[in-house]
C-alpha cells in the first residue's frame, strides 16, 4: 500500500482508528510507532499526511490532514468479461492506473454465466478497486457498468470527445495521440471481437491499435516501477531512454508475468502502458 485511504465516515472521527488489514499493513511494513507519518487519502477526496497517535497489537489510531488534490483519472476501459480471476486482476490493476470507468460488457465469446459471479455485486468488487487505488496513490473510486449486451455500450459510452481504441495485436496502426480526447480503451474476450462485434465499434468511432510488441518487452520484465512528481526515473533496462517525469503508478510486471497466457489479461495491461507511455511523450 503506497497510500492508507479512508472512507468519509472514517474521516469524521478524531482520531481515525483502524483495525483491520490498513492497520496491519502500518505495524508490520511502515513500522507504524506514536509520532510517525504516512501517506493518508479519503475515498473520492483529497489526501495528505497522518500522523499516529496510539498503536497496540489490533489497531492503529491517527491524526491527518488531506489537503492535496488526488490525481484525476485519465482513461476509461471497455471490457469483454473474463473469468472472475482474471477479472479480479484487471480490477486491481486498472484502479491503479487511474482509471475512471470500467463497462464490463458481453460479446458472442464471453459465456453468459459470468454475469452471475459474485465480483460483478458492489460490495464485492469495490474493495478490489480501493486495493488498487491505495497501491495507485490515488483516491478516486472508478465506476464500475454492467452491459450483458453490447449495444447498451453505445449510450452508455461518455458524450464527451474521446480518443476510441481497440486493443488489437494484429494491426499495423500503433500512432495515436491522447491530445485526441480522453482514451477509451475496447478489450476483447479470448479470440478477439467478431466481425459484426468490430463493425459496431468501427461505426461508433473506435480504430484499432497495435500493443502486442510492447505487451512482450514489458511483460518479460520483473519489476515494479513508482513513478514520483518532479522526478525523473528510467522505466527498465528495456526502454533505457524513457524517462518518466509524471506522477503515476505502473503496475507491477510480476503480476502480469504471473498471468502471461491469459489473453485479455495480458492486453489490458499492455494497452494501459502504451496510453501512459503516449500520455508523457504528449505533456
Amino acid at each position: 500500500m503506497n497510500l492508507i485511504l479512508i472512507t468519509e465516515a472514517e474521516a469524521a472521527v478524531s482520531p481515525c482508528v483502524l483495525s483491520d488489514a490498513r492497520a496491519g499493513h502500518l505495524r508490520t511494513f511502515l513500522h507504524a510507532r506514536v509520532g510517525s507519518t504516512f501517506r493518508v487519502g479519503i475515498v473520492n477526496g483529497r489526501q495528505g499526511i497522518a500522523t499516529v497517535t496510539a498503536v497496540d497489537e489490533r489497531s492503529v489510531a491517527f491524526t491527518f490532514q488531506c489537503t492535496e488534490p488526488s490525481l484525476k483519472p485519465w482513461y476509461d476501459l471497455i471490457l469483454a468479461l473474463p473469468r472472475p480471476r482474471s477479472l479480479r486482476r484487471i480490477l486491481f490493476q486498472s484502479a491503479a492506473m487511474g482509471v475512471r470507468t470500467i463497462f464490463l460488457v458481453g460479446a458472442a465469446k464471453v459465456e453468459k454465466s459470468y454475469f452471475s459471479m459474485h465480483l460483478l455485486r458492489e460490495e464485492e468488487y469495490t474493495p478490489v478497486l480501493i486495493d488498487g487505488l491505495m497501491q495507485g496513490k490515488t483516491t478516486v473510486l472508478p465506476q464500475i457498468m454492467v452491459l450483458p449486451k453490447l449495444r447498451d455500450l453505445w449510450a452508455a459510452l461518455p458524450a464527451e470527445d474521446t480518443l476510441r481504441l481497440i486493443a488489437n495485436p494484429a494491426t499495423e496502426q500503433s500512432v495515436f495521440s491522447s491530445a485526441e480526447g480522453f482514451p477509451v480503451i475496447a478489450v476483447g474476450p479470448d479470440g478477439g471481437w467478431t466481425e459484426q462485434e468490430n463493425a459496431a465499434f468501427a461505426g461508433h468511432g473506435f480504430r484499432h491499435a497495435l500493443v502486442a510488441p510492447l505487451a512482450a518487452s514489458f511483460l518479460a520484465s520483473s519489476q515494479a516501477y513508482f513513478i514520483k512528481p518532479s522526478k525523473s526515473f528510467l522505466l527498465s533496462k528495456r526502454f533505457p531512454s524513457f524517462s518518466m517525469k509524471t506522477p503515476w503508478l505502473i503496475f507491477s510486471a510480476r503480476a502480469a508475468l504471473a498471468f502471461s497466457s491469459k489473453y485479455s489479461f495480458n492486453t489490458v495491461c499492455s494497452t494501459q502502458f502504451v496510453l501512459m507511455r503516449q500520455k508523457i511523450a504528449d505533456l
